[in-house]
């Protein structure tokens, strides 16, 4: 078997200016998807975030909901959550990552889906 896939490296849907990107990292791993919010920026900005992870299988349902406050490191960057996610055949997911930085009050919306 091959190692881990990256199924998407998107940010689907972004509302924000170029001061703050959202991504949202999807990487098979077996029978699980590892989840990870990504924001990038200036470094210094600092605020809060929330994000939801939806996952659909058959008549199962399963939410993950992470929240918080970041501050965005030297490099630019910086991790905002983390989840793992099992998935069967038909398993489908949403995630969402909504936030907003202290400094601007500028906000950052980013999505993706399976």
């Amino acid at each position: 078997m091959l190692g881990p896939v990256i199924l998407s490296l998107v940010p689907l849907q972004v509302e924000s200016s170029t001061a703050l990107d959202c991504a949202i990292s999807l990487v098979r791993h077996d029978n699980t998807i590892e989840v990870t919010g990504i924001l990038k920026g200036k470094p210094g900005q600092s605020g809060w975030y929330s994000m939801d992870t939806l996952s659909r299988s058959g008549s199962s349902k399963s939410l993950s909901r992470q929240s918080g406050k970041f501050h965005i490191d030297a490099d630019g960057e910086v991790i905002l959550g983390r989840s793992m996610v099992g998935i069967s055949v038909g398993t489908t997911m949403a995630v969402e990552i909504v936030g907003e930085s202290e400094q601007t009050q500028e906000s950052f919306d980013c999505r993706a889906h399976t």
